[in-house]
């Protein structure tokens, strides 16, 4: 009748309006794509310790899992409530994987720093002893009666003359790249205490985020959709977790 009619109008003119909305969507992104990637760069930048935070929480998590079970087992042999054992467990079982992997870390930077420093270091000393055992050359050569020595001698002497005038500039570099240095280092320290902290709230609220995730997901997608994607994440994170965890 006239009614179905009318609906059948009304969904059309709608996907129209959409398609529409899509095309003009899609023009905006087009001309703009430069805005857009800067926008996406600072928001990744902004998020960027955060996602480290939580991919830290899913490597370190069968750790956790172990340490937990473990001390939950060890405190319900010695008659503690099913319920306490489980909060203590859970405490004790953050604490100890995050030292433990604050310790791997910060044993990979020192045996990774000094070596770095000390092979500076040697570049830094290199450089003017063969400065000082060119000079010392030219200048012998520049005494010496053959031709060929001589305009050898003038050619690196204005080299050298060159490389004088131009120390200043490559100070100011150097500076800077000592400056940035700086600033990196300290940005990645924030980042990794930022990190740290996201990793521990991870862990800690771990069975929260699941259950909110799960609730999440049934709300996005049909329940069948859903099943399969779970069935999929956990077949993944199976595959992935024993990977990490080293077991078959």
């Amino acid at each position: 009748g006239s009614g179905d009619e009318k609906k059948r109008q009304r969904k059309q003119n709608l996907r129209i309006i959409m398609v529409f909305g899509i095309c003009l969507l899609l023009c905006y992104l087009v001309f703009n794509l430069d805005s857009i990637g800067n926008a996406l760069g600072w928001l990744v930048g902004i998020l960027n310790p955060i996602l480290i935070g939580l991919a830290m929480a899913y490597v370190l998590n069968p750790m956790y899992v172990f340490f937990r079970a473990k001390l939950k087992g060890a405190f319900l042999k010695r008659g503690k409530e099913a319920r306490k054992a489980a909060k203590i467990a859970r405490a004790l079982g953050i604490a100890i994987t995050t030292v433990i992997a604050v310790s791997v870390i910060t044993a990979l930077l020192l045996l990774i720093i000094p070596e770095f420093l000390t092979s500076f270091e040697k570049l830094v000393n290199l450089i003017p002893e063969q400065l000082e055992s060119l000079l010392d050359w030219v200048q012998s050569a520049s005494k010496s009666e053959n031709s060929v020595l001589q305009n050898l001698s003038e050619l690196l002497d204005s080299i050298l003359d060159w490389v004088r005038t131009s120390l200043n500039s490559l100070l100011s570099t150097a500076l800077s790249f000592a400056t940035a240095s700086v600033l990196s280092i300290v940005s990645f320290i924030v980042d990794f205490l930022i990190a740290l902290v996201v990793s521990v709230y991870a862990l800690a609220e771990r069975e929260r985020f699941i259950a909110q995730s799960k609730k999440l997901l049934y709300a996005c997608f049909s329940t069948d959709h859903a099943n399969e994607i779970l069935k999929v994440a956990r077949y993944g994170n199976k595959s992935f977790g024993s990977f990490i965890s080293g077991m078959p």
